[in-house]
């Protein structure tokens, strides 16, 4: 879909709503798409600009999203796996700041998870320790402490910005999507939950966000306890007080099923601003997320829990990328 990006209350709203939804039904006749009352779908988006600043995504998927209802789906709780990401598109000219596109791709999640799956036979991934760094010895270690006193003071507090996002971006690097970030059914990994659960545990940079709101009045208690588990993250965390680079976000739903008492990018706008408010500084930004229905948090004490992992900007399109090659290499032998 090409043109300006499509915002709730925005100017032209209706005309962009209109032309998507002319295009979702002339796509879906083209390949054929059969409207699945109940299957469970994986969405993906990706907005392409050549804007100074980057889009808040979350806010722009919700818009998309009632536009293809009745096309591609017929309820929102049928999305299990949802991304959306942003691509700077380069400069082309006068004027060209205001072009745009957004992708849009939809298949049933079980078609998804069959490529995942495949991805990860062929790469033969385990799920690895990873390293641990010691962030403020990584901060000190950087530029000798006696020679930064001799600087002035606007380029010590310059200089610390750049080894603070340089330490931020390598500690990011270490977290990377696996074979355990799978959305829907871990029909083989029931018995590994444990130590897949110690092992996030131990992960400096996921966050366990509370449980979704059960009951009507719960919405209140829900978004505080996203607010107080991001501040602990903080205290816990000094150099993520303030996030000075860009970023992708993963999140996790724990089910009972694979459909969320919540809608996936609802579920995204409510964490996002928290997120954003607390965490984000001067040059970061949300680059891409994921979010997802899963059950390998399916324990009584964890049902209905959200999980949020920080990750190095371009960790999904990576993933993604690996899928999309496995795929092709198979088919290229056959």
């Amino acid at each position: 879909m090409p043109g300006r990006f499509g915002r709730k209350g925005r100017r032209k709203a209706r005309e962009i709503a209109a032309a998507v939804r002319t295009k979702a039904f002339a796509e879906a006749k083209r390949v054929a798409w059969k409207t699945p009352p109940r299957a469970k779908l994986s969405v993906s988006f990706l907005f392409f600009s050549n804007d100074r600043s980057a889009p808040a995504i979350h806010n722009l998927v919700k818009f998309y999203l009632d536009e293809l209802r009745g096309v591609a789906f017929v309820d929102d709780r049928q999305i299990s796996h949802l991304t959306a990401g942003f691509c700077r598109l380069g400069s082309s000219g006068p004027g060209c700041a205001t072009e745009s596109e957004v992708y849009i791709t939809i298949e049933r999640l079980v078609h998804y998870n069959r490529r995942f799956d495949l991805c990860f036979e062929l790469l033969d991934t385990g799920c690895a320790e990873r390293d641990t760094l010691d962030s403020d010895e990584m901060l000190l270690s950087t530029v000798d402490k006696s020679l930064l006193a001799t600087f002035p003071e606007e380029t010590r507090r310059q200089m610390k910005k750049i080894q603070r996002n340089n330490v931020q971006e390598r500690l990011l690097s270490h977290n990377k999507l696996g074979l355990y970030d799978r959305p829907g059914v871990h029909r083989y990994m029931r018995n590994l939950v444990p130590t897949y659960e110690d092992l996030r545990k131990s992960d400096p940079l996921v966050i366990e966000l509370g449980k979704l709101p059960q009951r009507h009045g719960d919405r209140a208690h829900y978004i505080a306890g996203i607010r107080t588990q991001i501040q602990q993250f903080k205290k816990s965390h000094k150099i993520f007080e303030r996030i000075g680079v860009p970023l992708d976000i993963d999140v996790r739903v724990g089910s009972y099923t694979l459909a969320a008492q919540k809608d996936l990018d609802n579920i995204m706008r409510d964490i996002m601003p928290i997120v954003a408010d607390e965490l984000f500084g001067p040059g970061s930004f949300l680059n891409e997320y994921r979010i997802y229905v899963s059950d390998v948090m399916d324990q009584s004490d964890v049902a209905n829990n959200l999980e949020l992992t920080f990750l190095p900007m371009g960790a999904i399109r990576d993933l993604h990328r690996m899928i999309d090659e496995a795929e092709d290499w198979v088919a290229d032998r056959i």
